[in-house]
């Protein structure tokens, strides 16, 4: 990991990066449940693969790049899921890093996970967001730090990739597409989606985002 703080030199990339994926960090949520084998797919290209972030880093050919794993108490306890998880971004040509989060947070705690994306985090760098495996505050807590990287580090926003389950065939296998959702500003509680979502669609279950709960453990 980089030096922390904000002293000269702070958040500067690391050597050696795939001249591809230079500048690219993917930041994903991983917490408790069941990861399957399941379809995904991003425009004309699918694959199966156990956790979505594994598929986001081979669709969105990221290989090279440094993957920071937002995970929870109960993901690490989860030891054969959360070993699987890190030897997946490996074989897909990740660097994987966890960053240990509370279940709950408060204010204090959400500053100190801030942090430690800050210090692996370089000046300018593009942002893939994955927050498909996240519950409850976590998304939230990755829209936080997208908007504290973005201050601190002038990192840009390439992506962030939510698994929308496809119900339009029943018959069909399990199959999420990933989306490349582009928001807007904020609308109290909510942030208004320009593009990659449609009012009606199907989103997963496992994603659920419960804004009213986060909001108030993150005392916004």
């Amino acid at each position: 990991p980089r030096a922390a703080g904000a002293s000269e030199g702070a958040g500067a990339r690391p050597q050696g990066r795939n001249s591809s994926v230079a500048g690219t960090v993917l930041i994903a949520c991983l917490g408790t449940g069941r990861y399957a084998p399941t379809q995904y797919a991003w425009g004309n290209r699918t694959l199966t693969a156990r956790f979505a972030f594994g598929a986001s880093a081979r669709l969105l050919r990221l290989q090279g790049a440094p993957a920071l794993i937002l995970t929870t108490r109960g993901a690490r306890l989860e030891e054969e899921s959360f070993a699987a998880c890190m030897a997946d971004l490996r074989a897909a040509g990740m660097e994987p890093e966890s960053i240990a989060i509370p279940d709950g947070l408060s204010e204090e705690e959400v500053q100190q996970v801030l942090g430690e994306l800050a210090k692996r985090v370089g000046t300018g760098d593009r942002i893939v967001m994955d927050i498909t495996h996240g519950l409850r505050h976590l998304p939230l807590l990755a829209t936080a730090a997208l908007a504290y990287l973005a201050a601190l580090r002038r990192t840009r926003l390439r992506a962030v990739v939510y698994g929308a389950r496809d119900l339009s065939d029943p018959d069909r296998p399990e199959r999420y597409e990933g989306r490349q959702v582009v928001l807007g500003p904020r609308a109290g509680d909510f942030y208004l989606v320009h593009e990659g979502l449609t009012e009606g669609e199907m989103v997963v279950s496992q994603g659920n985002i419960y804004l009213d709960s986060a909001v108030q453990i993150l005392a916004k």
